[in-house]
């Protein structure tokens, strides 16, 4: 499967997987909804379809975690992700 062509029930999968998982579950799918969100199809489907569940997956969750402790790595790296994720659909 060529990841441009992602199915769109796949994407929903995902983006459901991301809704529930959390700490280092959660990073690796958003790093992976980044990689996908590069292709425009994928991209069109998942903010039209989804967008809801990532601003509560995503920005709503950076919100209620303390991302000024140093010793959380998990946070930062979860923090990284989320970034560079929506670096890639801007």
């Amino acid at each position: 499967m060529k990841l441009e062509n992602a199915p769109r029930e796949a994407l929903d999968e995902l983006l459901e997987l991301i809704e529930i998982a959390e700490d280092k579950s959660k990073i690796a799918l958003v790093d992976l909804l980044r990689l996908l969100i590069v292709h425009e199809i994928n991209a069109a489907h998942i903010l039209h379809k989804h967008w809801d569940k990532l601003d509560v997956s995503i920005c709503e969750y950076l919100k209620c975690i303390d991302l000024t402790d140093p010793d959380a790595k998990v946070i930062q790296n979860y923090h990284l992700g989320s970034l560079r994720m929506l670096a890639n659909i801007y």
